[in-house]
């Protein structure tokens, strides 16, 4: 049995697995619409001067509810190939969930805010700003029910490093006992405090993981169609080129800086307000 031939892309060239229905380097669906011009240098850029990518709603036909899959592909930008790979298998199984690992794994790590990093570096600012506020209700609640009891322990810890250093020094083992376990009391208390509402907080927020990361490709998908169907229907007149759709989407490092810094931040706030909040009772 001969070996099926490769698919060369229509537009930049580059040479594909049989298999594959859109180009590995540029993203585009492979096979080429009649009258496309055709690119022979293999791993070639995009020609995105072109007429074919010019043309309203996409020389390769209406392949995401009225949005070609070059003007996808331009929306998207950083690895469209993968992303519209996705969307294609979304769309011929008619489903709405696909597995996001990347929203999964900072979900894990970072909670509902982290996972806002993911949208908000997809330029999907409200859905981020949505995740974000959601995460910050669910840390507010946990910090909330273990804020005094985090006091009560720092200023436990406070009030008795005089006592145990004096302790140390003179060898007085009863004294210091009597510190250690005054300590881990107040440790254990800590770690007790609000148990049921920490752990429905936590089960709240593993459940929003879990679907943010199956809906996420899902929800870039119809952000992006709803996006360049806007776009082209307010340009169809002066026409457009696809350097304009690639700016419209496209990644944002700025946004994605400044959710870390907020993050960081936060996480900064929470824990040291209660170290604060006992250093000035003890004044």
């Amino acid at each position: 049995m001969e070996p099926r031939a490769q698919k060369t892309c229509y537009l930049c060239g580059t040479r594909n697995e049989p298999d594959y229905r859109f180009c590995k380097n540029c993203g585009a669906a492979l096979g080429a619409p009649d009258g496309a011009p055709q690119n022979s240098a293999p791993g070639a850029p995009p020609p995105y001067a072109t007429p074919a990518w010019q043309t309203p709603n996409g020389a390769q036909g209406d392949g995401f509810d009225g949005v070609g899959a070059d003007e996808m592909q331009a929306y998207v930008g950083k690895n469209a190939n993968r992303f519209l790979a996705v969307f294609a298998r979304m769309k011929q199984a008619g489903r709405r969930a696909s597995w996001c690992w990347p929203v999964f794994v900072l979900g894990f790590f970072f909670g509902l805010i982290g996972q806002s990093f993911w949208f908000f570096y997809r330029k999907m600012y409200r859905v981020g700003l949505i995740l974000a506020a959601a995460g910050v209700l669910l840390l507010g609640v946990q910090t909330a029910v273990t804020f005094r009891p985090a006091v009560r322990a720092y200023a436990t810890v406070f009030s008795v490093t005089q006592d145990m250093a004096g302790a140390m020094l003179t060898g007085d083992e009863a004294t210091l006992d009597e510190i250690f376990d005054a300590i881990d009391g107040t440790i254990d208390n800590l770690a007790q405090a609000g148990g049921p509402v920490r752990t429905l907080t936590g089960l709240l927020n593993l459940t929003a993981v879990v679907l943010v990361s199956v809906f996420a490709f899902y929800i870039y998908l119809r952000s992006a169609e709803q996006n360049i169907r806007q776009f082209t229907e307010r340009n169809a007149a002066q026409g457009y080129d696809y350097y304009q759709i690639a700016a419209l989407g496209g990644t944002s490092g700025g946004a994605l800086a400044l959710s870390i810094v907020f993050y960081i931040l936060l996480s900064l706030a929470l824990t040291l307000a209660p170290l604060f909040t006992a250093l000035s009772l003890l004044r």
